[in-house]
């Protein structure tokens, strides 16, 4: 059922904010469902149905939609409504291509300012996504391992390449 498309999978440790306005819920909703999988490449989304399942009205969702379309999660049909964009194998090796190219950047900028404190907590990160993998929870460790890599680039203080990640992360 729709409704369990739209739970959270969000463990990052960013504080907890107001509620956003509605294309903005429905935006980060549908992003993390597509991200998570439990959207599928290719699977229609119709805006009623999806209107439905976060109890909004079909106007936010379609914005929503056009707002994933832009960053490219999505596509739209060429009759209505949207599709979840399926990624080939160009667009996936041109993806990790310029995601290595902002982590060797990344690196570069965090390594001068490497502290005791920082490199215990990305263990104590880098031994918790261990975990999860080993225990064979990998949703659970893609989410983990995620905060681990974002916990790096947020380290920089380098707040677009961090923007630039999230982007690349997101597709």
């Amino acid at each position: 059922p729709a409704t369990t498309l739209y739970r959270s999978s969000n463990t990052s440790s960013r504080p907890e904010q107001k509620v956003a306005p509605t294309q903005d819920r429905v935006s980060a909703l549908s992003k993390d469902a597509i991200t998570s999988a439990r959207l599928k490449p290719g699977q229609r989304l119709r805006s009623d149905v999806l209107a439905q399942s976060v109890h909004a009205s079909r106007t936010p969702v379609r914005e929503a939609l056009g707002r994933l379309a832009q960053i490219g999660l999505v596509e739209r049909d060429d009759g209505w409504g949207y599709y979840v964009r399926q990624v080939g194998l160009r667009d996936t090796l041109d993806m990790y291509n310029v995601r290595e190219a902002l982590e060797v950047q990344v690196a570069r900028e965090l390594v001068p300012m490497l502290t005791p404190a920082l490199v215990a907590e990305l263990r104590a990160l880098n031994k918790a996504a261990e975990d999860l993998y080993v225990a064979e929870r990998y949703d659970a460790f893609l989410t983990q391992n995620r905060a681990f890599h974002q916990a790096i680039a947020r380290a920089t203080e380098n707040r677009l390449l961090l923007q630039m990640l999230e982007m690349i992360n997101d597709r």
